[in-house]
């Protein structure tokens, strides 16, 4: 008997049904944590998954491939194997891959991913112990004796390797998710520092056109300029994004006189 990481969900549809009694004391809070991440999708979405992930898995090889161990160089003893999991692989390389490469699925994201590769961890724990193996109680040899001890202990090591990746598995989920979260905060801080910016700037604009159209007629755009910024309490000169701000002043007066400044009011102007 072998088991195909495809076969995961033979016996246990995450959907749908709760893990057997046996394993939810062990791993009920990789299911919880990873359930966290995922989307209500139908169980042919997370078969979907599953079979691209074999794809990719198979397509790489072997773990200890020259790739691989170029990225990690100089991080483990070269002196041995460079040991990796199906999960770790997939996570350093994912820049490799699209997602949209997945059939029949949609908006999926790497957290999700991982987190169904974790399920899917925890599914083949349960088609170990599900799946019928061909046991012989009486073995016609001591060589057939051996081979059935050596299964059975081979499949003992297969549950552990496969809580272990589970829960790998979810840590790369819950690491993409916070990553995620933290640009989408990084981004909407930048969005309202930029807004502030944005408003403090009208507000300076709007306060030397209101200037503008208070000052005498009859003087030179350089002389209203220096007047206005001479007259500017310094909590707004300081909103300046120039070294020069009276060439940016009478700048604004051309533009406002054009009728080019659409946000400043009012227009025409009203000085006289």
């Amino acid at each position: 008997m072998s088991i195909s990481f495809i076969e995961a969900f033979d016996y246990y549809n995450p959907t749908k049904e709760k893990l057997p009694e046996q394993l939810v004391w062990r791993v009920g809070h990789i299911v919880q944590w990873a359930r966290w991440h995922i989307k209500k999708r139908p169980l042919k979405e997370y078969k979907a998954v599953l079979k691209q992930a074999d794809q990719w898995i198979r397509f790489r090889g072997h773990s200890n491939s020259p790739r691989i161990m170029r990225k990690f160089k100089g991080k483990y003893d070269e002196a041995e194997a460079l040991y990796t999991t199906q999960c770790m692989m997939i996570f350093h390389f994912r820049e490799d891959y699209n997602l949209s490469e997945i059939k029949d699925i949609k908006k999926l994201d790497w957290s999700e991913f991982f987190a169904i590769i974790a399920l899917a961890k925890l599914g083949m724990m349960v088609t170990i112990e599900s799946k019928p193996i061909i046991y012989d109680p009486n073995p016609k040899s001591a060589i057939m004796a051996d081979l059935q001890r050596d299964q059975s202990g081979y499949y003992r090591k297969l549950k552990e390797e496969c809580l272990l990746e589970a829960m790998e598995a979810v840590s790369y989920a819950q690491a993409i998710a916070l990553e995620e979260e933290k640009k989408r905060k990084d981004k909407a801080r930048g969005k309202a520092a930029g807004d502030t910016k944005r408003q403090a700037y009208h507000q300076l604009k709007q306060y030397v056109i209101n200037r503008y159209n208070e000052t005498d007629p009859s003087l030179s755009d350089r002389a209203v300029a220096k007047q206005i910024l001479d007259g500017m309490p310094d909590k707004l000169k300081f909103g300046f994004k120039t070294d020069e701000p009276e060439n940016t002043i009478k700048n604004w007066f051309l533009k406002y006189r054009r009728g080019e400044l659409k946000d400043i009011h009012p227009f025409p102007p009203t000085r006289v």
